[in-house]
């Protein structure tokens, strides 16, 4: 279960957009559903494999500067999928979302090709009313989304690539992002300023750099080699080979460095740059004065 935070613009007037809605500590749902780009913030690790709060708390700043309205890590708001290998029938997935709604605001994740097992529509409509039900996460395409938006359900793309036409065309309300992670000022102007096809096409490479391997692996070896997080993978996860790391650093150069996150120049690591963490520690390393 990961969790979702509404975070602070500085883009709008505060107060005045959802994210600055933060009377409580509790992100509420209807914080969340006028939310355009959330970003999957990265886990920075250090070389001993402790949590790196240091960074992680640079990452989210950098998030805030962007433009990005909430950051999924850390939160009181739930990202729920359905249970992976133990797959269940349509009545198991019902009885388990109804047992994690009661918790607190939720937005339900349906990524199959992570998890093995679709989210069927039915599922998501039977649940689409409880209270603390926020809205769908949604990775299986724009049909789905149209689907869901039709019937007045709150629907993120889950998809980088597809998440331009699915706000403009189909009607989500925003994206998940994985992307907002480098560029979140871009991915801002892909939600908020209309269609853009000049600006899907141009950051396309980058989308498919990105999804290349498994997330989060380009993204790991992509912050490390922005100069924003260090340079260490955790088990299973490995870095990505030489030929991709340069292909990175042609891809910021085309689309521009000042619009990625950071001040550093991009560098292509050697493979002896990069820490493989084979244990992991539940410590956090505090942040220094």
């Amino acid at each position: 279960m990961a969790q979702l935070r509404a975070v602070a613009s500085p883009t709008c007037a505060a107060g005045h957009c959802a994210a600055h809605r933060r009377s409580s500590p509790r992100t509420s749902k209807g914080d969340i559903t006028s939310l355009r780009l959330i970003t999957a913030v990265k886990t920075p690790y250090l070389p001993d494999g402790r949590f790196d709060l240091e960074a992680y708390d640079s990452l989210v700043n950098m998030q805030i500067e962007g433009g990005a309205e909430g950051v999924i890590v850390g939160g009181t708001t739930a990202l729920h999928i359905n249970p992976y290998y133990g797959k269940t029938s349509s009545k198991g997935l019902i009885s388990h979302f109804k047992t994690v709604l009661p918790m607190g605001p939720t937005i339900i994740y349906n990524v199959p090709s992570r998890t093995g097992q679709d989210i069927p529509p039915p599922v998501i409509e039977v649940i689409s009313d409880y209270p603390n039900m926020a809205g769908v996460k949604e990775c299986v395409g724009h049909e789905r989304v149209k689907r869901y938006t039709d019937k007045g359900i709150t629907v993120w793309s889950g998809n980088d690539d597809e998440c331009h036409d699915s706000r403009w065309k189909y009607g989500a309300t925003g994206v998940i992002s994985v992307a907002s992670n480098l560029v979140p000022g871009l991915m801002r102007s892909l939600m908020y300023e209309g269609v853009n096809v000049t600006l899907r096409e141009k950051l396309s490479p980058l989308m498919k750099w990105l999804f290349c391997e498994p997330n989060p692996i380009a993204l790991n070896t992509a912050l490390a080699q922005l100069g924003v997080a260090r340079p260490v993978f955790r088990l299973p996860y490995e870095p990505l080979p030489l030929e991709k790391r340069v292909e990175f650093v042609r891809i910021v150069e085309a689309i521009g460095r000042n619009h990625f996150i950071g001040q550093k120049e991009t560098r292509v690591l050697d493979d002896d740059d990069f820490v493989s963490v084979t244990s992991f520690r539940f410590v956090l390393a505090a942040p220094t004065e």
